[in-house]
């Protein structure tokens, strides 16, 4: 693991490392839930999600979805070295540059209500499905 991804975790206040198996399941239910762009980064296919706001910044997530900052998420980078963790989205609010500087790219899946945020060196998008 990276040195910033070790950082990302101690920035964490509840943090769980998922095991092969359930992250290939996280990561399946993740992608069949978007639609996945097939060239590029592989990162979201912004213009077939209808439902979709661009944030300026994460604590803009309090006003643009229905969720309690005690609901879990899961966080997925575009390094493979990464694995997938499992936390809260309060504690990715508080520690987001930390979790974003991990990676070029980040997606925060929340399967609750199946949104997805994604974060990348241009842009901070999210899905608005609840």
């Amino acid at each position: 693991m990276s040195v910033l991804f070790d950082e990302a975790l101690d920035a964490l206040k509840e943090v769980r490392i998922l095991a092969d198996e359930e992250s290939r399941k996280v990561m399946d239910q993740f992608v069949s839930s978007f639609p996945i762009r097939t060239s590029g980064s592989g990162g979201i296919d912004w213009n077939k999600v209808d439902k979709k706001v661009l944030l300026n910044c994460i604590e803009e997530i309090k006003n643009q979805i229905n969720l309690t900052l005690t609901d879990s998420c899961f966080v997925i980078w575009n390094d493979a070295a990464c694995p997938i963790i499992e936390t809260t989205v309060e504690s990715i609010v508080n520690s987001f540059d930390d979790v974003t500087a991990v990676s070029f790219d980040t997606w925060i899946f929340i399967p609750k209500n199946n949104n997805v945020i994604e974060s990348t060196p241009s842009s901070l998008r999210m899905t608005t499905f609840f």
